[in-house]
């Protein structure tokens, strides 16, 4: 395509990898990291000893988006579509289905303030970035360049409070057994491979929701049979 010519000229001793042209799209993760997004869309995984990933360039979606726009309509990057997440007071997140569009240097206190009666909080890039926490009412300027979603909330929740999952799978990709955790949360705990499981606490530790797989993963162990 016009497009990859134009990239080749850039940088001719590039190799491209093609994840999206021509597959159909089975998978929306609007909130994960470029990483578990291909892992999931392509079903192999780029955590093998043969992937090189320290020189890898991932463009997603919104990327081209941009790249598109300033390279053949010649508009410059002065704003980006923000995911938008509402946490409650039990600790689950709520994502707002709406995206925003925020331009570079904007006050989010002009921003925020028609939901200042109801939250009193907020943060950027919470579920991989954490930063710090803000009041609803700040002088805050939006860097396009640094944030891509807020969380507004009415309560800052306790660093160690164990939340609702949700469904990162986070858990899964890290595991170094395969033993799909996230499986623990299903009907009877079916896909969880409690025998491969080796306890070795990466899935708690990973877990953006604090979630304490442990106590769980040793439950099922004394309650199933065939762990070896």
């Amino acid at each position: 395509s016009l497009f990859k010519e134009n990239l080749l000229l850039i940088a001719p001793q590039a190799r491209f990898e093609d994840y999206i042209s021509g597959k159909e799209l089975r998978f929306q993760y609007p909130a994960s990291s470029p990483r578990y997004f291909l892992y999931r869309y392509t079903d192999s995984t780029l955590l093998d000893e043969k992937t090189v990933l320290e020189n890898t360039l991932f463009l997603g979606a919104e990327t081209l988006y941009h790249v598109l726009r300033s390279l053949y309509l010649n508009i410059p990057f002065v704003e980006r579509h923000v995911s938008f997440f509402i946490q409650e007071s039990s600790g689950q997140i709520q994502s707002i289905n709406q995206k925003c569009s925020l331009k570079n240097g904007w006050n989010l206190k002009e921003f925020l303030h028609q939901f200042k009666e109801n939250f009193s909080y907020f943060t950027l890039n919470s579920f991989y970035h954490p930063t710090e926490i803000f009041k609803v009412g700040e002088e805050f300027r939006f860097d396009i360049y640094s944030h891509n979603s807020f969380i507004i909330c009415q309560d800052i929740q306790e660093k160690n409070f164990e939340k609702v999952c949700i469904d990162c799978d986070d858990c899964t990709l890290l595991c170094p057994v395969h033993a799909n955790p996230r499986g623990i949360f299903d009907k009877q705990a079916s896909s969880f491979q409690h025998t491969t499981c080796i306890e070795c606490g990466i899935c708690s530790f990973i877990c953006p929701a604090h979630i304490d797989f442990s106590e769980r993963i040793s439950k099922i162990k004394k309650e199933k049979p065939g762990v070896g």
